[in-house]
């Protein structure tokens, strides 16, 4: 099996001569509602550093703009527009575990 497969999934297996045993990881996939958590998992996992690197570059467009009304506009405008979609990814992500919940 692909090693990025392997990270991914959190499958290991093994060889022994002509049988092969499946070694379940921490985060072994099973069923559809699994792979929706751990795709959720895996998406909010990159999600939150990349909004905090957002909220960086925010701040510095809020501090450069030097009183110019159209950049503070942009700056405030790209805020609300980073703290909507953190709201989004946090709703989305309650969300779709309460429909994998149900399935369950």
């Amino acid at each position: 099996m692909n090693p990025f497969f392997t990270l991914l999934l959190g499958i290991g297996t093994a060889h022994a001569d002509d049988a092969v045993l499946t070694i379940p990881g921490p985060g072994t996939v099973t069923t559809v509602p699994d792979l929706f958590n751990r795709a959720l998992d895996l998406l909010t996992f990159a999600a939150y550093p990349l909004g905090f690197l957002c909220l960086l570059f925010c701040a510095w467009l809020l501090l450069t703009s030097a009183g110019k009304p159209e950049a503070w506009t942009t700056a405030k405008t790209n805020l609300l527009n980073l703290v909507l979609g953190i709201f989004l990814i946090v709703f989305a992500a309650i969300i779709v575990r309460f429909i994998t919940h149900l399935f369950r």
